[in-house]
């Protein structure tokens, strides 16, 4: 039992610092010598509860943990407004479709339909959707402020999945810049060669953007006319979960984009 509660204790010290604690910092807190606070740390990582970044050695939440909070998430009563829109927006589109959240500095899909095309994505519930290379990510991380952008671009190292992932913090800032003057983001070859997605949005009551939904496919099927189609019913999808959610757009400024106002 005593285990047990140090196992919890270690977790919530973990989840109140965004931006991880090391070793030391943890034994300081719990008062408990490094080696029994290590032999632990290392259990919680191996079952993903915890991650240890290698550059800074601080530990932060792991997958696992964001695993068994998806279903928690339904506080917002997100995942389940948004349901019927994601299974309307599925069948329009005979596409994959995925609904990610932010839940503190990290984006996390609540939900996904797939395709019946036969085509298998890599996106799955409680999965964590990056920042900087995945449509999903870009699409709500481009609406935050400009401190929570810069902090969670320097949590961890951006890895380059493919040779078109920006990982150079500059070039996002400015690829974020158009992501909000046009309304959505796009990742095209980006996490795996072929595959394209385009995503928008979902704000609450205040204008907080605080999810999008994305639309999953090969590169082929979100080109030309049939990406303007999808973003159309995109558009829809997200405006009507947003407004669901009590969020009322403001009066349309001629030349500027309604979510470039918002955002600013």
């Amino acid at each position: 039992m005593q285990t047990i509660d140090r196992t919890v204790e270690i977790l919530y010290a973990v989840s109140s610092v965004p931006t991880g604690l090391s070793l030391t910092v943890i034994a300081e807190q719990l008062r408990l010598p490094k080696t029994t606070v290590y032999r632990m740390l290392q259990a919680l990582v191996r079952h993903d509860f915890l991650r240890k970044d290698q550059r800074t050695k601080v530990y932060r939440l792991g997958p696992a943990l964001l695993m068994l909070g998806a279903d928690s998430l339904n506080q917002w009563d997100l995942r389940s407004i948004a349901l019927p829109y994601l299974q309307q927006l599925a069948h329009i589109t005979n596409e994959t479709v995925c609904l990610t959240a932010l839940y503190k500095d990290t984006a996390v899909c609540l939900d996904t339909i797939e395709s019946n095309r036969s085509v298998s994505f890599w996106v799955r519930i409680g999965r964590e959707m990056d920042f900087h290379c995945a449509a999903a990510g870009k699409a709500i991380l481009a609406f935050q402020s400009a401190e929570q952008i810069d902090r969670v671009l320097n949590l961890n190292p951006l890895l380059g999945y493919t040779s078109h992932t920006l990982t150079d913090i500059n070039a996002l800032k400015e690829h974020f810049q158009l992501v909000r003057e046009q309304g959505f983001a796009s990742c095209d070859g980006e996490l795996e060669i072929g595959v394209k997605a385009l995503a928008m949005p979902i704000m609450q009551r205040d204008g907080k953007v605080i999810g999008s939904v994305a639309i999953i496919a090969p590169a082929e099927r979100l080109s030309g006319e049939a990406r303007e189609r999808v973003l159309f019913h995109l558009s829809e999808t997200t405006h009507e979960i947003s407004s669901r959610l009590g969020y009322h757009p403001l009066p349309t400024v001629p030349g500027i984009p309604q979510l470039a106002q918002q955002a600013g």
